[in-house]
């Protein structure tokens, strides 16, 4: 019994730390433009869900359900609008989106750490990152724990 809630106690805290190192190895892979450690921490696939979802909600909501405006029409839109987002979404994109300060200079990518204004969990497997302040554009990160790993899965500006 001695040894179990120190040795809990000890899994608790990795854990707990376990997506700040993310956001840590994922500002050295953005730093050092390393795509493989980018790729590791990024769930491109679910980013590009998400971005078709808000998109096609988007336009439901601009163009209303029934009525004046075909079906067809809408249908289309959504189509279009997630072939343009699977053609948009790349890491190239997601570095420029994690790019907070926009007037740094080009040859040198700004460390994420130090803008990080909010980073904590949601729920247990949910981590949220907010990359700015309040009221200046932040950006917004949701890290998922699937799979054994965290990885980024929404990126919000």
């Amino acid at each position: 019994m001695k040894l179990v809630f120190p040795v809990l106690f000890l899994v608790l805290l990795i854990y707990i730390g376990w997506p700040y190192a993310n956001l840590f190895r994922l500002d050295r892979a953005l730093m050092t433009n390393d795509q493989e450690g980018l790729s590791s921490l990024i769930d491109l696939d679910a980013v590009r869900k998400k971005r078709r979802q808000d998109i096609e909600r988007e336009v439901d909501r601009a163009m209303g359900s029934g009525g004046m405006v075909p079906d067809i029409v809408q249908e289309g839109a959504r189509l279009m609008g997630g072939s343009v987002v699977d053609s948009m979404v790349t890491m190239e994109w997601v570095r420029e989106k994690l790019r907070w300060q926009k007037n740094t200079r080009p040859d040198a990518y700004p460390s994420i750490i130090s803008d990080t204004t909010y980073a904590f969990f949601e729920s247990p497997t949910k981590f949220l990152v907010r990359v700015g302040d309040l009221g200046l554009e932040p950006v917004h990160l949701r890290m998922v724990f699937e799979e054994w790993k965290w990885r980024i899965t929404e990126i919000y500006d």
